[in-house]
């Protein structure tokens, strides 16, 4: 099955969509009486962050920690083929993963899962 996700030049093998976090913005203000009030700018979504669970290959993998590394804004295209731009990346863990060759009786392995944090550019 052919991934139709899209990060930057990267296409994941899979992904694994998590929980999405809403952008509330709430501001705290300190007046000069000492009272302190809060400013409720509501929810912008270009602020919301999602977790996936992508795997890459480990080429991939260096494209992107390097969109992380390099605070690089990139294109994001989802499952449905619509892109999001510009998008950032948070790498918030890593593991790698094995699977069983039946034909060859082995586990071999074949790349890598990384946990990314997408993160939409805020206004």
């Amino acid at each position: 099955m052919f991934c139709k996700y899209k990060i930057g030049d990267v296409t994941p093998i899979s992904v694994e969509v998590g929980d999405t976090v809403p952008d509330n913005r709430w501001n705290p203000i300190k007046t000069e009486n000492s009272i302190i009030m809060e400013t409720n700018a509501g929810h912008v979504a270009k602020g919301d962050t999602t977790e996936y669970s992508i795997a890459v290959t480990k080429a991939d993998y260096s494209t992107i920690k390097s969109y992380w590394e390099n605070h690089t804004a990139i294109d994001w295209q989802d499952e449905d083929g619509i892109i999001t731009t510009p998008v950032y990346l948070i790498v918030t863990g890593e593991k790698k993963i094995k699977q069983f060759d039946f034909e060859q009786q082995t586990i071999v392995n074949v790349g890598c899962v990384y946990v990314v944090t997408i993160r939409q550019l805020a206004d």
